[in-house]
């Protein structure tokens, strides 16, 4: 749901406690417009507050607040996405502010990937509604039983998704796969 007028004044209000923010009216009012079209939905604005309020601590100027407010999601591990919210105005802004930096989400995305990956390989479910390690554990399967089982359909879905970035082989790795195949065959 959008913030409403008051709860944009509210977090106008709180972030009096921010180093160096404005005291002006005109100022604040400035701010308050700004954050009417940049922030999608009253959560998000509640999450910016706490960020700016809680862990940066300072004013460092509208487009720091948008770099901030962009960099949510992968610093939370809210979501796995690289992009962060993305402004309703639609304009991007990148922080400068330790812990929000583009540097700290890419390193953050990945982490959290890869903690997506290495449960997914293990057999862990990544969210609740993945399949369950004793799912895991029946592979291989059987020909069309990932159709029938919708669980391990999300969890099979999942992982092609967050692996469809890979590069393309080159033939020097088609050429080692065709080797690896062979030697495998030979042991079969």
């Amino acid at each position: 749901m959008e913030p409403t007028a008051q709860q944009i004044e509210q977090v106008v209000a709180d972030f009096g406690m921010l180093r160096f923010f404005p005291s002006g009216e005109s100022e604040r009012l400035a701010i308050m417009r700004l954050l009417r079209t940049m922030v999608g939905t009253s959560d998000e604005l509640l999450w910016l507050r706490d960020a700016m309020v809680n862990h940066v601590g300072e004013w460092r100027g509208p487009a720091e607040l948008r770099g901030v407010y962009c960099a949510y999601g992968v610093m939370t591990g809210a979501v796995l996405r690289p992009g962060g919210w993305k402004p309703a105005d639609g304009r991007r802004a990148d922080s400068s502010t330790p812990g929000y930096t583009q540097h700290d989400r890419n390193s953050k995305y990945t982490e959290l990937e890869s903690q997506q990956a290495a449960g997914f390989f293990q057999g862990e479910p990544v969210a609740g509604e993945l399949a369950s390690p004793a799912e895991m554990k029946r592979l291989p399967l059987q020909p069309g039983e990932i159709a029938k089982n919708d669980r391990l359909l999300r969890r099979v879905e999942h992982s092609a998704r967050n692996f469809k970035a890979m590069p393309q082989p080159t033939d020097e790795d088609r050429a080692a796969s065709e080797r690896l195949l062979g030697n495998l065959e030979r042991l079969a």
